[in-house]
């Protein structure tokens, strides 16, 4: 089944900030832009409190919520994961909240991210400086839904093939490491000389003078 953003999810614009967030130690957990990693994970450790007063429940994002990066160079999602409570989403991050008897909401952000998805935003993005994904581009994102068991299968697939790409880039590494040890080393021999010629150079002469002594 093909059907559009907005009729298997709700999608609320973030907070706007009036002014500069400045850290708070009384205030509500913020998730900003620079909180999203390139891998797709939201790290939660950098994360800041800010005061901001009464803020409405619509801008609060909880486990199972998606992010949305509506503006910059990608337009990608993630899946709200790891929060220890309740946090608000700033713009320009667009909060998409599931129909979890629909959709899997760690499906629909590997569906965003997918390269059909991110085909459509590159047409629809506007701005030539900042691109901008608006809101209604992104209600009108067609997405193909199907049974949730195939959703997850989908997604167990896809986190089985990025740890298979880490692990080769890892042996990748470890090889090249190798490799220049090797080198290195083969490099410090050569400007030290062989062996066989230093052992010469200690016993003195060449390997064919004949020992001194009675020639009977």
């Amino acid at each position: 089944m093909q059907t559009s953003l907005r009729q298997i999810s709700d999608i609320q614009m973030g907070f706007t900030a009036r002014e500069r967030l400045e850290p708070s130690f009384s205030g509500v957990p913020v998730l900003q832009l620079r909180d999203l990693q390139p891998d797709g994970t939201l790290n939660s450790s950098q994360m800041i409190k800010c005061d901001l007063g009464n803020v409405a429940s619509r801008y609060l994002v909880n486990a199972g919520d998606i992010v949305f990066r509506s503006r910059g160079e990608r337009n990608t999602a993630v899946t709200v994961e790891g929060l220890e409570t309740a946090s608000v989403a700033v713009l320009p991050l667009v909060i998409i909240r599931p129909d979890g008897s629909l959709v899997d909401p760690r499906y629909l952000a590997w569906f965003i991210n997918s390269e059909g998805a991110q085909g459509y935003f590159d047409r629809a993005a506007q701005g030539t400086k900042l691109r901008m994904i608006s809101r209604i581009d992104l209600e009108n994102l067609p997405v193909d839904v199907p049974d949730l068991a195939t959703q997850r299968r989908i997604v167990e697939v896809d986190a089985l093939a990025a740890e298979e790409r880490r692990l080769t880039l890892c042996l990748m590494e470890m090889r090249q490491r190798i490799l220049a040890s090797t080198l290195r080393n083969l490099a410090r021999s050569d400007r030290d000389g062989s062996p066989s010629k230093k052992s010469h150079k200690q016993r003195g002469g060449t390997p064919n003078n004949k020992p001194e002594g009675n020639n009977d």
